[in-house]
């Protein structure tokens, strides 16, 4: 698997670095080489696009975030670490002109390029500036083993992920998923049986939560927070009509 030792090779380079801003170029190597390279990048997109879709079915974000590994360890570093470093070297401006975040990642906040950017604004002073690079700098001094430990999870998800599809049957044998939906129409196939539900119903609401659910089970707790669902044989008369196809067509 020769993606995943270069992913090796490259989460080498960010826990061996010997500075901070080693690390942080380290990162932003890391990060570019997965949006560079496909099947990384399509792993990563299906995770983003799996959370967003979920996302619209709970109250309880920050849990979600906490189960989806490209919320919980790619978001941070990418917008803190990895666009800044790219802008900065797609860009031509002179550093006065940069964005201090990508100064501090690559030469650090003592660093004469930096403090190009301290003294060389027009309209603030240089106690001003250095104010404004401190608080910049308070993202990443002493939080170098934060944004590695956010890496080194990231880094298993992905190898995971990678180790999953070489272990993937053929086409031929693979099995269809006994219970597929798509929540933006309400259209579902539950082990054979399909229909359209209505958005707006009770159907569709318990479908979708056992649907975006874990292994397609729903809490107790969260069954609860449907309003009506713990009524005795309500929830049996919603499993009838799901699996009725004349029923669910008229919903």
């Amino acid at each position: 698997m020769e993606t995943a030792n270069i992913l090796d090779r490259k989460l080498a380079a960010i826990e061996t670095s010997q500075t901070d801003t080693d690390c942080f170029k380290h990162i932003h190597g890391y990060i570019k080489y997965i949006l560079e390279t496909p099947e990384l990048k399509a792993i990563l997109d299906t995770e983003e696009k799996d959370f967003y879709r979920k996302v619209k079915f709970t109250d309880d974000n920050i849990k979600l975030e906490q189960a989806n590994y490209y919320q919980a360890y790619f978001v941070a570093s990418y917008v803190r670490i990895y666009l800044p470093i790219e802008h900065y070297w797609n860009s031509n401006e002179q550093d006065e002109k940069q964005d201090p975040v990508a100064l501090l990642l690559i030469w650090g906040p003592k660093h004469p390029r930096t403090m190009k950017w301290v003294n060389g604004h027009d309209f603030f002073s240089k106690r001003e500036q250095l104010k404004q690079l401190k608080s910049y700098w308070q993202w990443f001094d002493g939080q170098r083993d934060f944004y590695i430990s956010e890496i080194k999870n990231l880094h298993l998800a992905l190898i995971t992920e990678l180790s999953k599809q070489k272990a993937l049957p053929t086409v031929a044998d693979e099995k269809p998923d006994v219970f597929q939906m798509n929540l933006e129409t309400g259209d579902f196939n539950l082990g054979g049986v399909t229909g359209t539900l209505n958005i707006t119903t009770q159907e569709f609401r318990v479908m979708a939560k056992l649907y975006t659910a874990p292994n397609h089970r729903m809490p107790y707790l969260d069954s609860k927070n449907i309003p009506h669902l713990s009524r005795w044989g309500y929830f049996d008369t919603i499993v009838g009509n799901v699996t009725n196809y004349k029923k669910v067509t008229q919903c």
